[in-house]
């Protein structure tokens, strides 16, 4: 297969849908020759963060002077974009040819019977392309829980980070804090160390700890009181902990405790692993780290922000961020959610902090109607309009707000290449 054919290969394994499981990735990995288990790994789960926090701590070790795997979930514009190598995407001739191997791996299974989903697709070429590309060490992010995740077939964990626990995919984990963390924990392996960010619930972290304990752990808990930000804007924040000072590219105040957290994720393979990491390299890393849709600027004049925010703690961190930078702006806000997230309280957040909302339609089957996002926001006295066309709503939303205005982009990940795209068409 060519890399087009490819991509129409795995988009054709989307029809046996999202399954919570690892027979199959198991089964995947075993035709594969395991190449998982010939990898140390950086395991990260948890409700928000986890994607800020790969990066750190992958950008961390590439300017140490290792050779890092990186994978992201979900893709962006192409699923290409999930797989890095040294902090490079994964070409198309390159990813061609390591999908052709996992699919003739995945059609033996097929014969049998059992059928890989997309995911899982991704995350065995993933553990071939990081084996083939001679990765010294792996940052992986789940995709949804931990327990039951694609990613968790792996044994070689040596730093397991839960990033910050809120409700989401409820339907999946359990509707209280101390199930989804106990679905999260899922990926503390025994005799490891477990890192875990400050500030999260005591009814997460109860779980936390516990499941640490269990499997033999140390807990490592970055201390709050040492967490420090100044010059926090849109262009990011100068973060301080424990000695290491960095500007960072991601903005957000929340990014400070993901930083923290992957500090102390970097230490931990230094001083138990022998990872030749050092402060300085650390520091050069959390400022080179990046990643798209994170309260990304895409234009200045007039303001376009772009936020995968999905579920209400991180709208919750990007409402922070429009009162304390957007508050004196005439601001227009672009939102589109999926039916199964908390969406009239996402909604309801976002809906107070604007003058008029623009409803699309997320790429996803699980997707909440334009029509119903706005008479959410009609609700919770806000004017909104419903769009079925992207490029409409935010050439409309541009109109709204007029140069000296803001646009904020919110909802799903799942329409944030969209609408940059749409954006780059209006603003160019």
């Amino acid at each position: 297969m060519n890399y087009n054919e490819v991509r129409e290969y795995i988009e054709s394994a989307a029809k046996f849908g999202s399954k919570l499981g690892l027979d199959t990735i198991t089964a995947l990995c075993v035709r594969l020759g395991n190449p998982q288990d010939k990898l140390p790994f950086v395991h990260v789960a948890g409700t928000n963060g986890k994607g800020s926090t790969c990066a750190m701590i992958s950008s961390i070790l590439l300017k140490a002077g290792h050779k890092p795997g990186l994978f992201l979930s979900p893709h962006m514009a192409e699923h290409r974009d999930s797989l890095f190598v040294s902090g490079e995407m994964i070409t198309e001739s390159a990813f061609a040819e390591t999908m052709n191997v996992v699919k003739t791996a995945a059609d033996a299974l097929a014969r049998e019977g059992i059928y890989a989903t997309e995911f899982e697709l991704m995350t065995a070429a993933a553990f071939v392309w990081f084996c083939r590309s001679g990765c010294d060490i792996a940052v992986l992010e789940t995709g949804l829980g931990g327990r039951l995740d694609a990613t968790n077939v792996i044994k070689t964990t040596r730093v397991s980070v839960i990033t910050a626990i809120a409700m989401d995919h409820m339907q999946y984990l359990g509707d209280s804090l101390a199930q989804i963390a106990r679905e999260k924990c899922g990926i503390i392996k025994p005799g490891g160390v477990t890192v875990t960010c400050a500030g999260q619930p005591a009814e997460a972290l109860d779980v936390i700890k516990a499941a640490a304990a269990a499997r033999g752990n140390d807990i490592i808990i970055p201390d709050p009181g040492q967490i420090g930000y100044t010059d926090f804007g849109l262009e990011g924040a100068l973060i301080r902990y424990q000695g290491i000072e960095a500007h960072l590219r991601l903005p957000g105040r929340h990014q400070a405790g993901n930083a923290a957290a992957a500090i102390e994720a970097a230490r931990v393979l230094r001083q138990r692993y022998g990872y030749h990491i050092f402060d300085e390299a650390i520091a050069e890393g959390l400022e080179a780290a990046y990643l798209p849709a994170r309260q990304e600027v895409l234009c200045r004049q007039p303001l376009v922000l772009l936020d995968g925010a999905h579920n209400l703690q991180g709208i919750e961190a990007l409402a922070e961020t429009v009162k304390a930078h957007l508050a004196d702006r005439r601001t227009a806000v672009v939102m589109g959610m999926l039916r199964d997230k908390q969406y009239d309280e996402c909604i309801g957040v976002m809906a107070r902090l604007c003058g008029k909302l623009f409803a699309v339609r997320p790429d996803s089957a699980r997707a909440l109607a334009a029509e119903e996002t706005a008479e959410v926001a009609r609700r919770h006295g806000c004017d909104a309009a419903a769009y079925g066309d992207a490029d409409a709503a935010v050439r409309d939303a541009l109109d709204y707000c007029g140069p000296d205005g803001a646009v904020v982009i919110c909802g799903s990940l799942y329409m944030a290449d969209r609408m940059r795209r749409a954006v780059m068409s209006c603003c160019r």
